[in-house]
């Protein structure tokens, strides 16, 4: 089973949320420091609503038009409240509870014939073998975990601590979170399916950690041979 390839438009898509994440911290900071925060507020209203209404289109494996919908009716809500209130407080909330929707779509994906990680890895390898299956719905369980603590970690500080506590975990900490458990992961991934095609860390692990000692690594091996042969057979 493979998914649709990624559009020049979704990608844009992806590198606009990532923006609007690397910027919102800043902001939210700005307008709890400087004020006034309904303008602030306004202001991020307005994202939202371009947001939501382009969000229509955006329609990927993972992201669906009915998602979209939701987490920017999620980020808007918190945006009026801000307004409403001239209280900067809400606008903390907003990404400790995206974070926590995001463990709950992660978690619930587990129900369904692919979980998210499936979806990422035919994604990004259409030809990906079944057997890497148990292990993607493995780590789709762990990314629930880890997103949740996360959360709960940004909606923790947000209540209890400065807002500069909270930008400094916001900005930074977090991203360092979440970016250890991904070195980690991609670690115990190599170790465990033994996958080695050349990269600087298949050839810091492959001598310590030969394919041919585990069923997963020949597997690998048998794996990387048939996709070599296929594309040959395709480039004659």
């Amino acid at each position: 089973m493979s998914l649709p390839r990624p559009s020049l438009e979704m990608l844009l898509t992806v590198g606009l949320f990532f923006l609007l994440a690397i910027l919102y911290p800043p902001y939210v900071k700005a307008a709890m420091d400087h004020g006034p925060v309904w303008a602030f507020a306004a202001g991020h209203c307005s994202v939202m609503v371009l947001v939501l209404l382009a969000g229509r289109r955006w329609t990927t494996p993972f992201w669906g038009g009915r998602t979209s919908t939701f987490f920017s009716m999620v980020v808007l809500f918190f945006g009026v409240l801000a307004g409403v209130s001239n209280n900067g407080w809400f606008l903390l909330l907003v990404p400790p509870s995206l974070h926590l929707a995001l463990s709950l779509m992660f978690l619930f994906s587990l129900r369904g014939p692919l979980s998210l990680i499936e979806r990422g890895a035919l994604f990004i390898q259409p030809r990906a073998p079944d057997f890497i299956r148990p292990y993607c719905r493995k780590v789709t369980a762990c990314w629930s975990v880890v997103l949740f603590i996360h959360g709960a970690m940004g909606m923790g500080l947000a209540m209890f601590a400065s807002s500069e506590t909270w930008s400094r975990y916001a900005s930074w900490g977090g991203y360092i979170f979440i970016g250890c458990f991904m070195i980690a992961e991609g670690v115990v991934r190599k170790i465990w399916f033994r996958h080695y095609e050349g990269s600087l860390i298949d050839r810091m692990l492959s001598p310590f950690f030969p394919a041919e000692n585990t069923e997963r690594g020949r597997r690998s091996l048998e794996y990387l041979r048939q996709m070599k042969e296929e594309d040959e057979r395709v480039a004659l």
